[in-house]
């Protein structure tokens, strides 16, 4: 034996040995086949072998048509009468038209988050986001803080109590009959405020006109193709306002006219809106003007006593020989016509967003003129296009005036009757909690440095 072989024998014997594994014994599993097995090294109650067993012995389920009306089965599902025994639950699908939550609820968060909690508590149902959204069309998300009403929300807590325990109004407990009582109340009001504001579109007469006016709060744009989550304007915010008027133009004929103001102040004050409302009535479609219906919803921006006071004293009026009538809606039932113009700018401008993107206010006030006028071109309407006007202030007057009067949030209605403002709890009821007030004022202190955003007026 050389030496060579010697050394390679000597690596061999330092080598260590690799142990050979046995392989897993597996016992036979006597049940209804002689071919199914059970690795021993899994215990009996072990979750994946109860699993697997149940997946063994679960048959197909019974699949269930839903049309016109409910299977008693899905019924006392949707009531929240659920089967916790799921030995006793009936094996059955169900698919067809129907919606999990059967009258209209809003839904104090979004649907995505409550789709998420749905799979967490009943993770054995199969059910895509899709799926999850075509059966809850009843249930409606808030898009502004307007919309969470604080005593519709409690009665419908309520009701959802009612409809679980099946109870009767009479067989609630006293405290929740009388925030049924208050809610009904409630609803009524803002009924009846919406059906005065259209009651006076109808019967508009000549030079006579309804003015409705909001705030699209924190209005932002995507305003180029590669952002994302409205970043630039995130950081550039634009103030937009607008106000749909209805003026009468003959025997219960009416024209209608949106006017849009896009400005880079920030302050959704008393002050600011008293100028926009200013501006506003400056455009050619206001001139003939000489009866006002106000309307507008309780922010602080439009309810305050300033305001009362600038449109309906007789010594300053902010517009003069105009006279207004002042309404609010309902606290937290302002929805209206404005609504619907600023979903009009965010859905047009999202399909219809140039190349470029929006850099200006004056690029701003461009594309929305000119998707208005497009809808006015293809439905041949008129009305359809809107004012847009960019509105610039450099100082706000440093004192405010407003009227001296005691409880003024009881009041939705404000007019003057023999040189006093008369208020009313509601539009056009006048026997019932109205008050009379003398045309009294006082004078505060305001700031006069308006906040301003950073966004250009005009491209660069």
């Amino acid at each position: 034996m050389n030496k060579n072989d010697k050394e390679q024998q000597i690596i061999q014997k330092d080598k260590p040995t690799k142990k050979k594994k046995k392989a897993t014994k597996r016992k036979r599993l006597k049940i209804n086949s002689e071919d199914e097995y059970i690795d021993s090294s899994i215990p009996s109650d072990d979750s994946k072998e109860i699993d697997s067993q149940e997946q063994n012995n679960d048959s197909k389920p019974e699949v269930i048509h839903i049309q016109d009306e409910l299977n008693p089965i899905l019924e006392k599902i949707l009531s929240g009468d659920f089967y916790l025994d799921r030995q006793k639950a009936p094996n059955v699908s169900f698919y067809g038209q129907f919606q999990f939550i059967i009258e209209k609820r809003m839904i104090y968060w979004s649907k995505l988050r409550l789709f998420e909690t749905f799979k967490k508590l009943f993770p054995f149902i199969q059910l895509s986001q899709a799926q999850f959204y075509t059966k809850t069309e009843n249930l409606i998300e808030p898009s502004q803080r307007t919309d969470l009403c604080n005593l519709c929300f409690e009665a419908d807590q309520i009701f959802f109590i009612m409809q679980i325990r099946k109870i009767s109004f009479e067989e609630l407990k006293l405290d929740d009959q009388n925030k049924l009582i208050r809610w009904k109340d409630h609803i009524q009001q803002s009924q009846h405020q919406q059906e005065q504001l259209q009651q006076q579109i109808n019967n508009l007469a000549l030079h006579e006109a309804t003015f409705q006016i909001d705030y699209k709060e924190n209005f932002t744009l995507a305003v180029n193709q590669d952002q994302t989550n409205n970043n630039f304007f995130d950081k550039a915010p634009v103030t937009c306002i607008s106000a749909v008027v209805h003026k009468g133009v003959g025997y219960k004929k009416a024209e209608k006219k949106v006017i849009t103001i896009l400005s880079s102040v920030l302050n959704h004050t008393g002050a600011f809106s008293l100028l926009c409302i200013k501006r506003m009535f400056e455009s050619s479609f206001m001139k003939d003007i000489d009866s006002v219906h106000y309307w507008s919803d309780r922010g602080p921006h439009f309810r305050n006593k300033g305001l009362i006071w600038s449109l309906l004293n007789d010594s300053t009026p902010l517009i003069p020989n105009v006279s207004f009538e002042i309404n609010f809606s309902v606290p937290y039932h302002g929805k209206g016509l404005p609504d619907g113009v600023f979903a009009t700018y965010v859905q047009g401008l999202e399909h219809n967003m140039p190349l470029g993107g929006i850099k200006s206010l004056s690029s701003l006030a461009h594309e929305l003129h000119f998707l208005t006028l497009q809808q006015a071109a293809l439905h041949n309407d008129e009305s359809r296009e809107h004012e847009i006007i960019i509105f610039d202030v450099d100082r706000f007057e440093t004192s405010a005036d407003y009227l001296i009067m005691d409880g003024f949030k009881k009041f939705l209605n404000f007019i003057v009757v023999d040189d006093e403002i008369v208020g009313r709890p509601l539009t056009g009821i006048s026997d019932i909690g109205e008050q009379n007030f003398a045309m009294n004022s006082r004078s505060r202190k305001v700031k006069g440095t308006p906040k301003r955003s950073t966004v250009l007026i005009v491209d660069e």
